[in-house]
């Protein structure tokens, strides 16, 4: 292997000088680092390529990453890579979880994958529960609700975080393709992170990116996945919009059976319910809820702002929510702040205001 490797990194336990010093005789060069499950992939790095390469330490920090001793020795970080999943506001999320109780007594406390699962099985189940990794929850942790591809970096930082979710127990990756911020990722993302489940034998359950005009397209891209990644299929809420093309279901049949034929089995779920959950933010354009909650809390007390920019949006939907029907067709079923409007479709809330 002399020679054909370029670098190892290795960012957990302290490694031996003796041994660093025998792969890098060997021409294996091992850049030890440091970094916390919180600092995905490290914040301190031996680089040989940038004269930043000593025996027996850590290495420098990294580009974009600030780092302070505290009075009681703790290591304080500062920088993109530090999970955003730790500074979440446990009482809102509480809040927005659709079918959450106070008397249920979750507290919402976990900061990783495993501590999940730990509180899950803490309190007893009466049901069996198969655990999956929701992939617009990884990319929130690590982007936010930007609009765009990751970087590279970014990428890596999911990537890990599937990883340490997968090996706590999860039995595969979720994802929510018609919703912020699922639906800014491409293909090759979401194959990148199905390849870290496949190695646990893990499956791809997917909430596909449409059902409507491309419903077809949106299963053809949920099958590559899965071929790609080397992964079984599960596709939910598997029906046609009422504007979806006609024959496009029949269509899609044949391609799922193709697949099974020749790739493997594939899973399938739908609903038998006239009525479906949604949050009232998804009848909204995607870019109203982009950028800090500051940006978005902003957005949403400019009613002449929104008015003007919203304007074309609500008249001419693309939103495969407005497309099914007008505001008289949705209704507000649950609301901490407003139980008073419980009940009432969004258009009459409106002429209530």
């Amino acid at each position: 292997m002399g020679g054909n490797l370029i670098h190892i990194q290795s960012g957990s336990a302290a490694l031996q000088p003796r041994l660093i010093k025998i792969f890098t005789a060997a021409k294996m060069i091992i850049e030890e680092g440091y970094g916390l499950t919180e600092t995905s992939p490290a914040i301190t790095i031996n680089e040989k390529s940038k004269n930043g390469f000593k025996v027996g330490s850590v290495g420098k920090v990294i580009d974009g990453v600030k780092i302070k001793i505290a009075s009681d020795g703790e290591i304080l970080c500062k920088g993109p890579n530090i999970m955003l999943g730790y500074f979440k506001n446990k009482e809102l999320t509480k809040q927005i979880t659709i079918g959450v109780k106070d008397e249920w007594g979750i507290d919402f406390n976990w900061n990783s994958f495993e501590e999940y699962l730990n509180a899950l099985i803490s309190k007893g189940q009466s049901l069996n529960i198969a655990a999956l990794i929701p992939h617009s929850t990884i990319r929130l942790a690590v982007m936010g609700f930007e609009a765009r591809e990751p970087t590279s970096k970014e990428l890596e930082m999911m990537k890990s975080l599937v990883d340490h979710a997968m090996s706590a127990g999860a039995i595969g990756l979720s994802t929510g393709l018609e919703y912020s911020p699922g639906l800014h990722a491409k293909e090759d993302e979401i194959i990148a992170l199905t390849k870290i489940v496949s190695k646990y034998g893990g499956i791809y359950a997917s909430h596909i990116r449409q059902r409507g005009d491309l419903f077809e397209k949106a299963v053809e891209e949920a099958l590559n996945i899965a071929k790609v990644a080397g992964v079984q299929a599960q596709l939910s809420h598997l029906a046609p919009r009422p504007y979806a093309p006609k024959d496009s279901f029949d269509n899609i049949l044949q391609l799922i059976y193709k697949f099974i034929d020749n790739y493997g089995p594939v899973g399938i779920d739908t609903f038998p319910d006239p009525w479906g959950p949604a949050y009232l933010l998804d009848l909204a354009p995607t870019w109203i809820r982009e950028g800090t909650e500051e940006d978005v809390l902003k957005r949403l007390s400019d009613p002449s702002f929104l008015m003007e920019e919203t304007k074309d949006y609500f008249e001419n939907p693309t939103n495969f929510l407005l497309k099914i029907g007008g505001f008289e067709t949705f209704f507000l079923t649950h609301s901490n702040s407003h139980t008073n409007l419980i009940g009432k479709s969004i258009e009459n809330i409106a002429y209530d205001w």
